[in-house]
């Protein structure tokens, strides 16, 4: 059976959740919640995604983004890749880390936004241990808890410079002061009792939000899926960029995708890959003629260190993306209109 399509369009905003593999922690300690988050402000850079509120728990997390290319699959691929593999290297495992494809809910923002944050910012008291605890202790619990985003919002002196608080806190105020404190008194509020989650609204359509809502993201999904069936494969999108890396290069195709061959630019031609074609770790190795694929995730990792470290390598990555886009627009537009080149 194919999978479910997930509706993306620029703008939208997402709840997401994914759990480790078999109710298995993917956090062992602070280090890998640093790391986490280190893959997680990564990612949000690269996919140009707005977070607006997050918690990580010992076998979980929970995300509240804003996608502003429409690109959550994307942007949650890299995310999930790149931290298994630092995530295994560390504690020096192979495998899977998730259970599966993470959990998404489209969000309507407008009447849905700050409930679903309060959602994810009670997370840590939402358990069993803490189910018999007073209103005055879980909200200290909360108060306290370091590996969330909640800190940020009721206190502005521990705000972070990867979340974007905006868009929740502009429903309480203008006044920076008094918009703490009237989302930390709404969130207090929902302790009592801990009140059914907002998610139940997205039950069987996957879409949190009110009727007219959910009738205009129902047809926008219609015409995304007519889309998707008129589309062409990836793997001809793939080679025309392989061509056109060739050409401006001027390396031959055969060295590029030649086994045991390393160079920088095939490691950048492995990054445009992911980023211009969106092919998975797996595709891109069996175009480059690479057997093992975790090792295309390492190299593109030691090219992103080198692009941010070295001025050289940035402006020759820079370069050759620019002249790449702009070859590949070239040769659709030229088989558009039947011209051979």
């Amino acid at each position: 059976m194919a999978r479910a399509l997930r509706i993306q369009y620029p703008g939208a905003t997402y709840y997401i959740t994914c759990k480790g593999d078999r109710n298995e922690n993917v956090f062992t300690d602070k280090d890998d919640i640093k790391l986490f988050l280190e893959k997680l402000i990564r990612s949000l850079e690269i996919y140009n995604v707005s977070l607006l509120a997050y918690v990580c728990m010992p076998d979980h997390f929970h995300l509240l983004v804003c996608t502003h290319e429409g690109n959550l699959s994307e942007f949650m691929r890299h995310l999930k890749i790149s931290y298994t593999s630092s995530f295994n290297h560390r504690h020096h495992r192979i495998g899977q880390l998730y259970h599966g494809r993470y959990k998404s809910f489209l969000i309507e923002p407008q009447k849905f936004l700050i409930n679903v944050s309060c959602h994810i910012h009670t997370n840590p008291v939402r358990t069993s241990k803490c189910f018999h605890l007073s209103h005055k202790k879980k909200w200290e619990i909360l108060r306290q808890y370091e590996h969330s985003s909640l800190p940020g919002y009721i206190f502005p002196e521990k705000r972070k410079d990867f979340i974007n608080y905006e868009p929740i806190l502009w429903s309480f105020g203008s006044d920076r002061h008094k918009r703490s404190i009237k989302y930390a008194y709404f969130v207090k509020r929902r302790l009592n009792g801990l009140r059914e989650s907002p998610l139940v609204f997205g039950r069987g359509t996957g879409i949190v939000g009110r009727s007219e809502f959910v009738k205009l993201i129902k047809g926008l999904y219609e015409e995304q899926r007519r889309k998707e069936f008129k589309q062409p494969c990836s793997s001809l999108d793939s080679n025309l960029v392989i061509e056109s890396f060739a050409r401006i290069t001027k390396i031959s195709k055969e060295d590029l995708c030649k086994r045991g061959k390393k160079s920088l630019e095939r490691a950048m031609l492995m990054e445009f890959l992911y980023r211009l074609c969106h092919l998975s770790q797996k595709e891109i190795g069996q175009l480059l003629g690479m057997v093992n694929y975790s090792s295309i995730s390492q190299t593109r990792k030691r090219l992103r260190e080198k692009i941010e470290n070295e001025t050289a390598v940035r402006e020759r990555f820079n370069s050759l993306f620019g002249e790449l886009s702009n070859a590949v627009k070239a040769v659709k537009e030229s088989k558009s209109v039947g011209v051979q080149l």
